[in-house]
């Protein structure tokens, strides 16, 4: 073998030239992981002149990923600006903010990844390129570079893959030496062919060489030539490669870090905007509607959000405004009805309990046995049955005709987010409408008038029918109201009503609708003079 420093010869199988002690090609390490920065400067010019092509018998694949740098950073900015854009809307939910957040650290692990890439595209004079020529597989990483020599047998194989239709999908090859393996995959099936070939003919290429003695053409490839020379020379001594947990946190220590900068980011900058931005539209919402129910779901939805005060003042701005509307409406200043409606429009105000609710409490007074003791003491045989025209359900039905005729009529003035009418029990910090009814029997009898010329004895007797009622506004605090008035409904003038009602009904006046039609307007009748107290229409 020819040593290719001093051009002597020396045995096949010598490992060290016998005239300068330079070591041979085939004395090469299986396998090297070589630092660019331990590299001589003659070994660094020597491998960046092969890089730049043109060498025979060499060949430069480009292993570049910067492409799919370009696409992750592109990709990360991406996804950043879909979690903001999504920031800008209303308050994530749990779900939403977990998601977001994994979007978050997997944008920042990915950039963090492709701009590190980069830049060390940029810096870096080797790229990521491989380069395999008689003597070397070498592969290069920006900063070190891995070498396997090709000298032994069996050092390389290649095997052709094919997609699902049968068409040619790209070719590996794989590079052992010392129990490792390097994997180069090649796309272009001429490019492919043409190393296949070149590596089947290098053993007998480097021999001739070897046989011929052609120094120049073998030291042409032997790239590390100064680098193996140095090192057999001045050996170094072996760094201990890191292993468990260190080796662990500087392969997977960097990406944990960024990771956690982007989940810092998240909850320092994305979440403050998300919540900015859900208190900003929040807001314009609640302008944009202006009622009181409006400006409630911001305080209620966003308690320490900005505008919180501006809400309150708001919502006291549509009470006066209200209570005012409400004076100018009645026409009647100095009416205890009319106070104490404004006053529950002040409590409503200072205390948000804005819901008035409406008691009916009835009590039928009318004995069961009222047929037959009226049919004892006149002794008539026609008398209409009284019950159960006054049943807990049918009296239901008349209240609430009240309960909407009061919020009908207010809310006429006053929106019915100032002021909310409706049945129910009230909690102590609630307004209260108390109707109390009491139904009782007149002692008198009344007929239709169209039987004024009958015998007695043949008229349709009716029960006449009373109705006394007591209503009051209770507003709770020491400021409460003593509004109050009383009414009692006539049951002649009841009974008229019926029977007018049923003039024209071709069919006979029957019990129920006789005395339902008494029951009606007796309500109606209360119904209107409370409105009238109140000063509504």
């Amino acid at each position: 073998m020819i040593c290719s420093a001093c051009q002597g010869e020396n045995s096949e199988n010598a490992k060290f030239c016998s005239s300068c002690g330079a070591s041979l090609p085939a004395t090469l390490s299986p396998a090297q992981n070589i630092p660019v920065a331990d590299l001589p400067d003659v070994s660094r010019s020597r491998l960046l002149a092969a890089l730049k092509g043109g060498a025979p018998e060499t060949f430069v694949i480009n292993e570049s990923k910067l492409g799919w740098a370009m696409l992750g950073l592109i990709g990360a900015f991406l996804g950043l600006g879909l979690v903001i854009s999504q920031a800008n809307g209303y308050k994530w939910q749990s779900d939403d903010r977990l998601s977001n957040l994994l979007l978050v650290i997997i944008c920042f692990v990915i950039g963090w990844i492709a701009v590190r890439y980069l830049l060390r595209w940029i810096r870096a004079d080797f790229k990521a390129t491989a380069l395999i020529n008689p003597l070397y597989f070498l592969r290069f990483r920006f900063d070190r570079i891995e070498a396997i020599s090709l000298i032994s047998s069996n050092a390389w194989d290649a095997k052709h893959h094919s997609d699902s239709r049968g068409n040619y999908a790209g070719t590996t090859f794989y590079f052992r030496a010392a129990g490792k393996q390097h994997t180069l995959k090649i796309k272009a099936i001429r490019v492919a062919n043409e190393l296949i070939l070149a590596l089947n003919r290098f053993p007998a290429l480097v021999a001739n060489l070897i046989q011929n003695q052609n120094s120049a053409a073998l030291y042409a490839f032997d790239l590390l030539y100064e680098w193996r020379r140095r090192e057999e020379s001045f050996p170094r001594a072996k760094v201990k490669r890191p292993t468990g947990l260190e080796y662990l946190l500087r392969r997977v220590g960097p990406t944990l870090l960024v990771a956690l900068v982007g989940t810092m980011t998240f909850f320092l900058i994305i979440v403050p905007y998300n919540d900015s931005c859900d208190d900003d539209l929040r807001w314009n919402t609640a302008t944009t509607a202006a009622t009181a129910t409006a400006y409630r779901l911001y305080v209620a939805t966003r308690p320490d959000g900005r505008h919180s005060s501006e809400a309150s003042k708001a919502i006291d701005v549509l009470y006066d405004r209200a209570a005012a509307n409400y004076r100018t409406s009645s026409g009647s200043v100095g009416s205890e009805g009319i106070e104490a409606v404004i006053k529950i429009l002040e409590y409503a105000k200072a205390t948000g309990h804005y819901k008035v609710a409406v008691n009916f409490s009835g009590v039928n007074d009318i004995p069961a046995d009222i047929d037959a003791r009226l049919r004892s003491r006149y002794g008539l045989p026609r008398l209409v049955p009284v019950l159960p025209s006054f049943t807990a359900s049918m009296n239901q039905a008349r209240e609430n005709r009240i309960l909407g005729r009061i919020s009908s009529s207010f809310g006429k003035v006053i929106p019915g987010d100032i002021l909310q009418f409706g049945a129910g029990q009230a909690s102590p910090r609630d307004p209260v409408f108390s109707v109390n009814y009491v139904i009782r029997d007149s002692g008198e009898l009344y007929y239709p008038a169209k039987q004024e010329h009958t015998q007695e004895a043949d008229r349709d007797w009716y029960t006449g029918i009373s109705f006394a009622w007591k209503f009051n506004i209770v507003v709770p605090g020491p400021n409460t109201s003593t509004f109050q008035f009383s009414l009692d409904s006539q049951p002649a003038q009841l009974f008229n009503v019926a029977y007018e009602r049923s003039s024209t009904d071709a069919a006979e006046f029957s019990p129920v609708q006789a005395y339902g039609a008494m029951a009606d307007s007796a309500f109606d009748d209360f119904g209107s003079k409370l409105l009238t107290e109140l000063s509504v229409k």
